[in-house]
């Protein structure tokens, strides 16, 4: 069974196989969508919150299915389609809220598309359901989830626009949840009823880049979307996570907090940390991807004053957390790696 995407993204024509079916990506240049995000735009209000996503820039894919053999209505890579997809899930690293004192959900803000009559539209319901999870281990899927909201399609539709046909809606949880310590999956599952469309954005990259896209297939297993399709998939879900307090490090008060300072972010490889201390101490700086992977650790002896440069360009696009430790205390600053 030959699945065709229509993607919005430049990456080439990849074919691979899972368990159920053999999915080709074909990028389609003409549908680029650009969206801004923020926390104002997604009601992320207080210091002791922070928005954490994992797709990479503004620009977005649709994910429009062509009509194949044995696929012949069409559909959404990242939303109902004719092979029956059950339901799409982002998972999320415990290293991107690890600044987060005491870190809990309160809610996850999602990307939908509407345009007219394409895209999400319909009378029924969509469920947010958050799982612990490894991005190893995929979705729990069949266990109980640590969270649930539900959302009328009509509500969505009707929800503040980034850009058009780009909805931000987001399903606040009616207590919140913590955080779990190995990371969580966010979870959308798509409306069944006959004319109920619910369609997702998505960053479609090549697979150098890490994936967090997941896919619950009609045979009710999880998939992960870069091996079902070739591309990675880094879904436009943003979990709104909140804590007691927002730290920098260990302390608050960490005189590393004070007088380090990295620059450009976002990046395109290469990142100046800048150090101005006010007596000489030796420091580590190390830097991990989303997943919680050292990608980098160096260790520099009598430091007072001066630049240090790190090189990410051999590493894919993605979200990194640059840690500078002294032994007793330590700094860390999420940075954005876009080449």
């Amino acid at each position: 069974m030959l699945k065709q995407l229509l993607s919005i993204m430049t990456v080439a024509s990849v074919v691979t196989v899972n368990a159920q079916s053999a999915r080709k990506f074909t990028p389609d240049n003409s549908k680029n969508l650009q969206v801004s995000i923020s926390n104002s735009n997604l009601k992320t209000a207080a210091l002791t919150c922070s928005n954490v996503q994992t797709f990479i820039g503004s620009s977005l894919t649709i994910g429009a299915l062509t009509a194949t053999t044995g696929c012949t209505t069409g559909g959404y890579a990242i939303g109902n389609n004719c092979y029956g997809d059950l339901a799409k899930a982002n998972y999320f690293a415990p290293t991107t809220y690890s600044t987060i004192s005491s870190p809990s959900v309160t809610g996850v803000a999602v990307l939908f598309y509407s345009s007219g009559a394409i895209g999400t539209k319909g009378t029924g319901n969509v469920t947010l359901n958050l799982y612990p999870g490894t991005q190893a281990g995929g979705p729990t899927g069949t266990a109980t989830p640590i969270a649930s909201n539900v959302a009328s399609l009509p509500s969505i539709v009707a929800s503040p626009t980034l850009g058009p046909g780009i909805h931000a809606y987001t399903f606040t949880l009616s207590t919140p949840v913590s955080a779990p310590a190995g990371g969580f999956y966010a979870s959308i599952v798509l409306p069944v009823n006959p004319g109920d469309t619910a369609v997702l954005l998505a960053n479609a990259m090549a697979t150098t880049t890490p994936n967090y896209g997941w896919e619950q297939q009609s045979d009710n297993a999880w998939y992960n979307m870069a091996l079902s399709w070739g591309v990675s998939f880094n879904i436009a879900m943003v979990p709104q996570i909140c804590g007691t307090a927002t730290v920098t490090g260990l302390t608050q008060n960490s005189s590393l907090a004070h007088n380090i300072s990295m620059m450009p972010n976002p990046t395109s490889g290469e990142l100046k940390v800048n150090v101005n201390l006010n007596e000489t101490q030796d420091l580590t700086i190390s830097v991990t991807n989303a997943i919680g992977q050292v990608v980098m650790n160096n260790n520099y002896s009598a430091v007072l004053s001066e630049s240090v440069n790190l090189n990410l360009s051999n590493q894919p696009n993605g979200i990194y957390f640059v840690t500078v430790s002294n032994g007793k205390d330590k700094m860390v600053q999420r940075i954005v790696l876009n080449k």
